[in-house]
């Protein structure tokens, strides 16, 4: 996929895939992996998931909607980097505004203002419900700045995105390779997941997922 001056590599992690791939099939079948993105997603459901590669300043076009601060959606969802290289130097930071994940009255009220103007904006994520957030708007809603995550490889970091995050800015031509999972459901369809993780001894245990994730 490419947006504005940013390349994009999805490779779907499927059976086939995996299959092909033990050790990373372990690895996104394992209790540890499954509990992080369940306790974020507020859902057992099998999330997509990808090996990703994101190259930057491919062209000369205008930066990469995503280097801006935005939520996904209006509900909780949960997205997974598993960085498999540093993310340094010019390698873009995934990027997020500490307790912006939380529903306040003051956001709340701001949510309902940009979903009665949405239709009309002029940037297109926001018509589609992902809606855009500048820095005066964030200190107005009383956040705190936001944070660049420059870690090594093998970092694991999950995020409910509908706090307001981004990719951090790159000032030159730079790759990031990650395995990224993607969790969101319909948020009023009350029914359980219909594509539900296998249930056994490693299952969902909500204790252990909140013992070994540090929420921002």
């Amino acid at each position: 996929m490419a947006s504005s001056d940013t390349l994009t590599r999805k490779i779907a992690l499927d059976d086939a895939a995996l299959d092909a791939m033990p050790t990373l099939r372990a690895l996104v079948e394992s209790a540890a992996w499954r509990n992080l993105l369940a306790y974020v997603g507020g859902m057992m459901a099998r999330p997509v998931q990808f090996i990703q590669t994101i190259a930057t300043h491919v062209n000369d076009s205008e930066p990469d909607p995503q280097t801006y601060f935005h939520a996904d959606t209006f509900h909780p969802a949960m997205k997974a980097w598993l960085f498999l290289n540093d993310v340094d130097g010019d390698v873009p930071p995934f990027t997020f505004v500490p307790g912006s994940h939380r529903l306040t009255p003051a956001r709340l009220d701001w949510e309902r203002r940009q979903a009665l103007m949405a239709s009309q904006a002029r940037d297109e994520h926001t018509r589609q419900g992902s809606f855009r957030i500048d820095a005066v708007a964030l200190a107005a809603l009383g956040l705190p700045e936001p944070v660049q995550f420059r870690v090594p490889a093998n970092t694991l970091i999950v995020a409910d995105t509908f706090g307001f995050h981004a990719r951090g800015p790159s000032a030159a031509p730079a790759m990031r390779v990650e395995i990224w999972a993607y969790g969101r459901r319909a948020p009023f369809f009350p029914a359980p997941p219909r594509i539900p993780w296998p249930f056994g001894a490693d299952a969902y245990h909500p204790r252990e997922a909140v013992s070994a994730f540090d929420p921002v």
